[in-house]
């Protein structure tokens, strides 16, 4: 018979609640760490609808100004890596778009007119140059659809939020969207 030995003993119940410990799977692990600052690399798709004007829209002139990203990030003050955008079209339209991510409300200037942002609010602009062309779309017949991926650009909330901001601008092929929305579908990963 072997002898009881007080430190194997210890090594086999928690020294808080004094229960012997239980064994967990690699999957229960993950899951209790799910949510916790040690896990990392959540993704996430986030869909806004940006409304545009129903006139017609010319080549250079502001699509939709800043509108709100409603939770776009994981946590208050808590940044992202956006890595794809799908553009969602009922329009039917391939016009060449730049989005713009900026981290606070503020106007890039007048729809349906040339982009007029102020010196003092540029500041904001975190990105400025996603750019979705005429060949990046595919015809799904009555709309067109269009994913860029690998983007890899860091964004931010504004402060205090989860929100994000976005705006375009027509940058070819303009037309005018009866429909008064395109759909921008995010995926984000999410610090």
């Amino acid at each position: 018979m072997v002898d009881y030995v007080p430190e194997q003993a210890v090594a086999l119940f928690d020294p808080v609640t004094d229960l012997p410990y239980k064994a967990v799977t690699n999957a229960e692990l993950i899951a209790a760490l799910a949510g916790s600052p040690l896990s990392k690399g959540k993704r996430a798709l986030v869909d806004v609808t940006l409304t545009v004007p129903t006139s017609g829209i010319a080549n250079g002139d502001l699509l939709a100004d800043t509108q709100v990203v409603t939770d776009l990030f994981r946590a208050i003050d808590v940044g992202g890596v956006l890595q794809s955008v799908t553009l969602i079209d009922p329009n039917n339209f391939t016009g060449a778009i730049d989005l713009v991510f900026l981290s606070d409300d503020v106007s890039l200037g007048t729809e349906s007119a040339v982009a007029s942002m102020s010196a003092a609010n540029a500041i904001n602009v975190i990105v400025a140059n996603v750019h979705i062309v005429a060949g990046d779309y595919t015809s799904l017949g009555n709309a067109k659809v269009a994913t860029i991926g690998n983007i890899n650009k860091i964004l931010k909330p504004k402060a205090g939020t989860r929100n994000g901001y976005i705006g375009a601008i027509m940058v070819t092929n303009a037309g005018q969207y009866a429909s008064g929305t395109i759909i921008c579908r995010l995926g984000i990963d999410q610090d």
